[in-house]
């Protein structure tokens, strides 16, 4: 009696619990969202070889999603977003070596009605999202302008410095998301969207006589940006400014980023074009600009990507970039797809871009970081499942 009594108790605790849950979930309308994503490479770097499985970027970072709105009036809500990255061949964060974050890739909570939308906390830069918005691998896999991406002393998209033996292994700062950053968006005019962005550094040093200086610009951020959809056209531009930020020790001159980026979808094939650039008078982040091509077509259920790039470094003699990129989408069913393809880039003498996948995925292998003027390629076989 007392077992079957104490049995009761515990069904009905949990079952009190499982009902209150579901009731706080309805009242605040949360969800849960994501995708996991993982891919086998083969990577040639000069006359070596690995092997291996990687994770995450490969068409899209492996990610958990927790999103929320609540309706305040009218067309007026709010909402939130906390999305943690995950690297699924050995289960960790995807956050840096160091520092391992639970919501590396997004902390969000803001407003949005007929005024636009107003949002806090770290998020994407309007200057990361206009590139792979008209991208035809989206800068994952086969993304010919995603190849310069690493390493970060001439990366498009971001800042850094060179390692102990070579430029990739360095620290380095992405313009990808922001810390403490403050995004207003303009409601849609007649096809038109404007987003303005800016984030506080909060960058300290230590004073020679042991005293800290926090700065109220040191590495602040500002970003502005638009985007026009209309029919089969779809275009994007923006410009940044990064102020005098830190990476590890040294404090760089301000560095300027630029964009732009477009889309026509003509039916049976759709046109992709990137350009991007980067400015500083600072010898330490070099002055490039890079452009790239793509298509994307319907192949039988899945869609075929070409893209091809090239980079120009103009603070330095022969350390350009000219990158490939070939991938095919295969549906399984409505949440799951494999891919394959071949991705490369042929550096001159003087440079060494590497290869991985986009956001929140696995570094690339120890031997593309040995020397410059390497030609690096890989094959790869993916899987991809969102829920």
């Amino acid at each position: 009696m007392e077992n079957k009594l104490l049995s009761s108790v515990k069904a009905g605790a949990v079952g009190a619990c499982v009902f209150g849950l579901s009731q706080a979930a309805m009242a605040a309308n949360v969800q849960i969202s994501g995708q996991i994503d993982t891919y086998i490479e083969s990577y040639t770097a000069g006359d070596k070889n690995t092997v291996r499985m990687s994770s995450g970027g490969g068409a899209g970072g492996s990610r958990v999603t927790f999103s929320a709105t609540e309706q305040i009036n009218g067309a007026t809500e709010a909402f939130m977003r906390l999305e943690m990255g995950v690297l699924t061949d050995q289960g960790t964060s995807s956050g840096t070596p160091d520092v391992k974050w639970i919501f590396e890739r997004e902390t969000v909570v803001g407003v949005r009605g007929e005024f636009g939308s107003i949002s806090f906390g770290r998020q994407y830069t309007p200057h990361f999202m206009s590139l792979p918005m008209n991208e035809a691998a989206g800068q994952s896999l086969g993304s010919a302008i995603g190849a310069f991406g690493i390493p970060g002393i001439v990366s498009t998209n971001g800042i850094g410095l060179p390692g102990k033996n070579s430029y990739v292994t360095g620290a380095r700062l992405a313009t990808t998301r922001m810390d403490n950053s403050i995004l207003y968006s303009t409601p849609n005019f007649s096809g038109f969207t404007g987003s303005f962005m800016a984030a506080f550094g909060e960058q300290k040093t230590e004073e020679v006589d042991g005293t800290i200086d926090q700065s109220n610009s040191r590495g602040n951020f500002y970003n502005a940006a638009a985007r026009y959809v209309r029919g089969a056209f779809s275009g994007n531009i923006s410009l940044a400014l990064w102020d005098n930020p830190m990476v590890g020790d040294y404090t760089f001159e301000n560095v300027w980023f630029g964009s732009l980026s477009a889309a026509y979808d003509f039916g049976s094939a759709k046109l992709h074009m990137n350009f991007v650039f980067r400015e500083s008078k600072d010898e330490m982040a070099p002055n490039l600009w890079a452009t790239a091509l793509g298509v994307s077509m319907p192949m039988g259920t899945g869609k075929f990507i070409v893209t091809g790039g090239y980079l120009h470094n103009t603070s330095v003699d022969h350390a350009d970039g000219v990158s490939w990129g070939v991938r095919y989408d295969y549906p399984l069913s409505k949440r799951t797809f494999i891919y394959t393809g071949a991705f490369g880039v042929y550096n001159q003498e003087n440079a060494n871009f590497a290869l991985a996948g986009g956001g929140s995925s696995t570094l690339p292998p120890d031997i593309a970081k040995e020397e410059s003027g390497l030609g690096n390629h890989m094959f790869f076989l993916g899987l991809n499942h969102r829920f």
